[in-house]
């Protein structure tokens, strides 16, 4: 597992270029999924997907406006509303479109 938490360490600090930081969003995974190494895996995956992804969301966190310790906890709707915005919506509409048709059908 240290290996595992070294280079997921090495991978966040390539995007946000703050060793401290990357150390901490780490450590901070590490607390809450330290005893699931496949839940681990997924949510250091995904912060690193978002940090790539993300410019608003990698300042957000460099300039302390998302506290360290909340990233572990948050959505992917939390960390980038303007990627999921639209797919939650459109799955709204789906559904309202579906009970229009089962009403009609009926």
């Amino acid at each position: 597992m240290e290996n595992k938490r070294v280079k997921s360490i090495d991978l966040i600090h390539s995007i946000i270029l703050d060793k401290d930081s990357s150390t901490q969003i780490e450590e901070e995974i590490h607390k809450i999924f330290h005893s699931d190494l496949k839940k681990y895996s997924q949510k250091i995956r995904s912060i690193i997907f978002n940090l790539k992804s993300s410019s608003r969301f990698r300042e957000d966190i460099l300039t302390k406006k998302i506290p360290i310790e909340d990233v572990p906890n948050m959505s992917p709707a939390e960390i980038d509303s303007t990627l999921w915005d639209p797919i939650f919506k459109k799955t709204i509409r789906i559904r309202e479109m579906n009970a229009i048709i089962n009403k009609l059908a009926a």
